[in-house]
């Protein structure tokens, strides 16, 4: 999920539990989320990566692959409401 912000469909859907989600947001705004989480009871989730990136200054493919990422799995990317317009 690029631009994940406070997006919480990883930790409130069962049908992605099977699945490895990486969620790709700012590292600050990925700390205030998961602090929220934590405040509000939301246990961790084992199949959620998080992974920090200054889109105008990071490679995108380096950091997710990082992450654990692999470009020889199927691949859904997510980048929803990011660039209104």
């Amino acid at each position: 999920i690029l631009g994940a912000g406070f997006d919480s469909r990883a930790h409130r859907l069962p049908e992605l539990r099977a699945a490895t989600v990486f969620e790709v947001d700012r590292e600050a705004t990925q700390a205030e989320k998961r602090a929220r989480l934590r405040r509000t009871g939301v246990p961790g989730c084992a199949h959620v990566r998080y992974v920090g990136v200054d889109f105008l200054r990071d490679d995108l493919g380096a950091r997710l692959r990082e992450s654990g990422w692999r470009g020889d799995e199927p691949t859904l990317f997510l980048w929803e409401g990011v660039t209104n317009t």
